[in-house]
């Protein structure tokens, strides 16, 4: 069992946090933590936590406050005692930089909202409560929290416990900026309760009957049906490669995709590769292949499923996977940073321009939602895509091809990323 600390530092309504983006292999990636670490041989949880802050931060704690142990039990990890504390006075100037992550003050009100282990959210309701010394179990599978048990006694409802004598949604004047971070909604993805269970390997791809034609042709199983109120879709079970695939294809749009793609995560689904094409902002070939890392928010789905921000960040594990799928089939390697926009006859010089300037080199209508909608849901999510349309010269736009032959080729660049993820 190893023992560590945490310390949330408290000024004018504020927690200073750290955004873990920076490390391209991090177990918190992308989540918002407090600041402490390991303890070193001989070391107090007091002296633990003093020389972690410091480090990290480069303010000396002159008050603070013991407040619980929180135990981590999980099926890929070793055991951890976590001793966690509160700051509310300091020393010294905050570090510019710190090599782990991004520093800012986050209003308290505002937590709830901000993408972090479901745990987390547990004890920082217990701080906001001022809860006495506690003790606080925490048990994942597959990084999910499972059970959290308080001071001995199991918490029957994680949510219903941080929702219970809580603060309503803060209310802001755009509606879609109100992020609620719970997890469990009025109407859930597997409310049916369909005896359903899929492979946890799954394609789910923006490539029309090419999907259903390589099922009918490879045998695939057909085990289910979404239906929506324009067209039924077939939910495949096919073999590759020896091992089982969940097969689907995806209906255009981020809505429609991110609702399909919840419900298949719902019944089993953990890890997806996403297949489809893309318009080119500048001058890139027909039929390149090309893997984004990161997309420019500019639809409405994402903002159901992650905090508002301009960008969000792709799964690096699955860019990778796609890297080397790329590379053993001998294609050249590119990533980019794509617009995703709901306004197909909204993409206007204006706007072109600008998704230019901030380093857009294609356009899309699903990848933001899709990546927000897997982070909400803690699985593994990457997109291939291939040029198709440019407007690169926004006075003569050309669809070409829209994309040629590409998509046969996407399928089977898809299928052999979704075996090795």
């Amino acid at each position: 069992m190893k023992n560590t600390t945490l310390c949330y530092i408290e000024k004018d309504g504020c927690y200073l946090m750290l955004h873990r983006v920076k490390k391209k292999v991090d177990v918190n990636k992308g989540k918002w933590i407090g600041f402490g670490g390991h303890f070193e041989e001989g070391e107090s949880p007091d002296e633990c936590v003093v020389r972690e802050v410091r480090e990290e931060t480069g303010l000396t704690l002159t008050s603070y406050r013991y407040r619980g142990i929180v135990t981590f039990c999980a099926d890929n990890a070793e055991t951890e005692l976590m001793h966690l504390f509160t700051a509310d006075a300091y020393e010294g100037e905050l570090a510019d930089d710190c090599n782990e992550g991004i520093m800012a003050w986050q209003p308290k009100e505002i937590l709830p909202t901000l993408p972090m282990w479901e745990g987390d959210y547990v004890f920082l309701e217990l701080l906001r409560r001022d809860i006495p010394f506690f003790s606080l179990k925490l048990l994942y599978v597959h990084d999910r929290l499972t059970e959290a048990v308080l001071n001995g006694q199991r918490l029957p409802s994680v949510m219903d416990f941080l929702h219970e004598d809580h603060a309503p949604l803060p209310q802001h004047d755009i509606p879609l900026l109100e992020f609620d971070p719970c997890t469990t909604a009025v109407l859930n993805p597997d409310h049916e309760k369909l005896d359903l269970h899929l492979p946890e390997k799954c394609v789910f791809a923006f490539l029309g009957d090419v999907i259903d034609n390589y099922a009918q042709s490879h045998g695939a199983r057909r085990v289910g049906t979404f239906t929506s109120m324009t067209r039924d879709y077939p939910i495949y079970v096919v073999e590759h490669n020896g091992q089982s695939l969940c097969l689907c294809r995806a209906p255009v749009g981020a809505a429609p995709a991110a609702q399909l793609m919840d419900w298949l995560i719902g019944y089993g689904v953990k890890k997806i590769i996403s297949a489809g094409s893309c318009g080119t902002l500048e001058e890139i070939a027909e039929g390149t292949f090309l893997i984004p890392t990161r997309a420019l928010r500019d639809e409405g789905t994402s903002y159901h499923y992650a905090p508002p921000d301009r960008f969000i960040d792709l799964n690096p594990a699955a860019t990778d996977i796609l890297l080397q799928i790329l590379t053993k089939h001998g294609l050249k390697t590119r990533t980019v940073t794509t617009w995703t926009t709901d306004g197909f006859y909204r993409e206007t010089p204006a706007k072109v321009a600008r998704r230019r300037s901030e380093g857009c080199s294609v356009v899309e209508m699903e990848c933001a939602a899709l990546a927000a909608c897997a982070q909400l849901r803690d699985v593994t999510w990457g997109m291939l895509l291939y040029t198709a349309d440019t407007l690169a010269d926004a006075e003569h736009y050309d669809e070409r091809s829209w994309g040629g032959n590409a998509d046969e080729c996407a399928l089977q660049l898809c299928l052999d990323a979704a075996i090795d993820l």
